[in-house]
Order: C-alpha cells, then sequence, then structure tokens
C-alpha cells in the first residue's frame, strides 16, 4: 500500500516496508543516513527489482510504522515539534532512534 504522505512523484526510489511503499529521494536519504549512503553507493545490476519504474529496496526487518515516523523526521521540519501543545509519543521517537541506528 502506497504511503500517501510519504510518496511522491517525483521520487526516484521505493522503498518496501511491508505492507507500506514509500517513494522518496535519494537526494534527501543519502545525506541524512548512512545506511542509505552506503546503500547507493555501490554500483547497480541491471537486474535490480523496480516499481514504478524506479529502484525497489525492500526492508525486511524494520517495522513500517517504525520506518513511516523515520521518513517523516526526515520530509516533516516539524513533525516532532508541531504548534504547541506538540505531542511527541515515545514510540515515535523510539521509532526513529531504531532506523537511525542502522
Amino acid at each position: 500500500t502506497r504511503d500517501p504522505e510519504l510518496w511522491f512523484g517525483d521520487g526516484n526510489l521505493v522503498i518496501q516496508v511491508t505492507p507500506r511503499l514509500f517513494r522518496l529521494h535519494r537526494g534527501v536519504l543519502a545525506p541524512s543516513s548512512k545506511f542509505f549512503r552506503d546503500m547507493m553507493a555501490f554500483p547497480r545490476a541491471a537486474e535490480e527489482d523496480t516499481y514504478d519504474y524506479v529502484l525497489l529496496v525492500v526492508l525486511r526487518d524494520d517495522d513500517a510504522r517504525d520506518a513511516a515516523r523515520f521518513f517523516k523526521a526526515l520530509y516533516i521540519p516539524r513533525y516532532f515539534s508541531g504548534p504547541p501543545p506538540a505531542k511527541t509519543t515515545f514510540d515515535a521517537i523510539e521509532g526513529v532512534l531504531r532506523l537511525c541506528h542502522r
């Protein structure tokens, strides 16, 4: 299922974290995450999986909610702060930290 908040038509990378699909930008992920930077540094094989004509990366060991929170933290500047009183749950922070630790 495409994540409605994190599906960008001009994205050049689709990340699948079952059951969600995120169409994002390599240029946003690589500077923000060593995991993605290292992954994108490797040469691409011609037979790699694609989705909607762009590279498909499947993250099998991650939780879709954690991934959504991590990507929102990168893409939505006020995701954690929001208008007062901002309510950020421990689960949201923990999910982001889990993916940051990769």
